[in-house]
């Protein structure tokens, strides 16, 4: 059995074909790649940087995958920061017709020896995303979310938590989105007002990963800039229609200092936060107040009915913005939220080279944000 690259347009689209029936909700088989080819293909964090993999035996391809590279950022015990390039898996698929046979395992320990992950992204490309003059490609890693528990761990992948803090939709919160706490009149935001928000977030990526702690020799992070909003965006634009809602104009709500950034996921009923950055806790209770009365006036509540954040955004305003965890989790209270075990999109990671695979890392993500 050997791993390699799908590079015809025809045995892709065959690929989707199969892993359409997990993730293509709403879509038919063209729409479904009409949403991969053209309108995320062509976004600028995937055009030219997604590669398809496929398991072959004699019976032809049994299993297959997708890279993504992406411009990202290792910091050594020692303190030193180097860019270099992460390669993100997603859509691991095995056809009903091959499963039981142990293709999907022995694909994710192709993957996992080092084959696919030849950098495509110039050192030039890399630094400018980075902000980061030394780049080391000996230090690529390649995070995953996984949707079958600790089934990679088994391969090397480090896995991280999945918990969550869970708001009802329709649940009442102590916000009041009308500035009556002492702020100005809330805020919503659109497209280019939440990318000039990304922008200054990605100008300060180096100093805010820098102070987020590690335990182990090494953490890694993938650079959180707009072009990660951007997919998110089109994503939703686009599978608005299927869902039988308007396509959102409105990405996020901004409370004096404080700001908030979402995507909708109708399949999964979800109002999924990217990115919450708090000057204060108590702004929390405003943003999602905010966020309810926006699928409720905007039309969505028949299709989504409740707000995630998940925790690694308490971790970054904590170790980021200095909010107490205890603050955090009493502004979630304050909100009606709850704290859950997800159970999907674990996020895990692992380095590409082998002789950094058993060394402990800790992998610095803002959670949904650069998941993909």
């Amino acid at each position: 059995m050997s791993l390699k690259e799908i590079t015809s347009p025809d045995e892709i689209r065959d690929t989707r074909a199969h892993n359409f029936l997990e993730w293509g909700a709403f879509l038919t088989i063209d729409s479904y790649n009409h949403r991969e080819e053209v309108v995320l293909g062509h976004t600028p964090m995937c055009k030219n940087r997604i590669k398809s993999w496929g398991l072959y035996t004699e019976k032809g391809r049994v299993a297959a995958c997708e890279t993504l590279e992406r411009p990202a950022l290792v910091q050594h015990k020692d303190g030193s920061v180097k860019s270099t390039s992460s390669f993100s898996i997603g859509a691991v698929f095995t056809p009903k017709e091959h499963r039981g046979n142990g293709y999907a395992s022995v694909m994710m320990r192709q993957m996992a020896s080092g084959i696919p992950y030849k950098p495509t992204l110039s050192d030039a490309e890399i630094i400018k995303s980075t902000g980061v003059s030394e780049v080391d490609q000996d230090l690529r890693f390649t995070p995953l979310w996984s949707d079958v528990g600790t089934f990679y761990e088994k391969f090397g992948w480090q896995p991280t938590t999945d918990l969550q803090y869970v708001f009802e939709a329709q649940q009442a919160t102590n916000g009041h989105t009308n500035g009556v706490n002492g702020h100005s009149t809330v805020k919503y935001l659109s497209e280019d007002e939440v990318y000039a928000l990304a922008d200054k977030e990605a100008a300060s990526f180096i100093a805010d990963f820098e102070k987020y702690p590690f335990k182990g020799d090494y953490k890694c992070g993938i650079v959180p800039d707009r072009t990660v909003y951007e997919w998110h965006f089109a994503r939703a634009k686009y599978l608005a229609k299927f869902a039988g809602v308007l396509a959102p104009t409105v990405f996020g709500v901004q409370v004096g200092d404080s700001w908030m950034a979402w995507h909708h996921m109708y399949n999964a009923q979800e109002l999924v936060v990217l990115r919450a950055k708090l000057a204060k806790p108590e702004d929390l209770s405003e943003l999602v107040a905010a966020a309810k009365k926006h699928l409720a006036t905007d039309g969505y509540c028949e299709r989504i009915n409740k707000v995630l954040i998940w925790q690694q955004e308490r971790d970054w305003n904590h170790f980021v913005g200095g909010i107490a965890e205890e603050a955090f989790d009493q502004a979630v209270q304050s909100c009606g939220g709850k704290l859950e075990h997800r159970g999907s999109s674990i996020p895990c990671n692992m380095f590409v080279e082998e002789k950094l695979q058993k060394e402990v890392s800790e992998f610095v993500d803002h959670g949904k944000l650069t998941w993909c």
